[in-house]
């Protein structure tokens, strides 16, 4: 009798060891994060615009985009890319070569341009032509634009992807 209750005892130690090691493994995955959703993050992005027609176009060439202002002072992009199922969505812009300074709103400039700082993929945004106000010599205001040449660079959350 005594060698069938150590018998017992045995099997019982060795399925509860079993479950054991099958719990602290489950919770290991579980802390390590790997019951979360499935990251997808863009493997491309590309750049696309709308301009309203006349106000711009892509020089080819020069490999930019030559813009004049609309009334609002703005055009719109769209940050695309072509990986299917893509969760990891956020997109941070900067504006490299000079100095960007960032607003209250959000919003990123380099005294030509005024992006905001956080963007998401293929959803449209809109770019802003910076103006600076003056009075002419009979004390009229006007708004005159800054021009000059501006980068934008986007960046994903895949820390090798880049897009300018």
């Amino acid at each position: 009798m005594k060698k069938v209750l150590k018998l017992w005892k045995v099997i019982l130690f060795v399925i509860l060891g079993v479950i054991g090691i099958g719990g602290v493994t489950v919770l290991s995955l579980y802390l390590m994060g790997r019951f979360d959703d499935v990251v997808i993050e863009p493997e491309d992005m590309s750049f696309s615009y709308v301009l309203p027609e006349g106000n711009g176009s892509y020089n080819e060439q020069l490999a930019r985009f030559e813009v004049a202002p609309n009334e609002e002072g703005s055009f719109r992009m769209v940050i695309n890319s072509t990986t299917e199922g893509v969760t990891e969505t956020n997109v941070t812009l900067s504006l490299l070569g000079q100095l960007s300074a960032q607003d209250t709103q959000g919003y990123i400039t380099d005294g030509v341009i005024r992006v905001p700082q956080q963007v998401q993929l293929n959803r449209p945004f809109t770019v802003y032509i910076e103006n600076e106000d003056y009075f002419d010599l009979n004390n009229q205001e006007f708004s005159w634009t800054n021009g000059g040449t501006s980068v934008l660079t986007a960046r994903s959350s895949n820390v090798l992807l880049a897009s300018q």
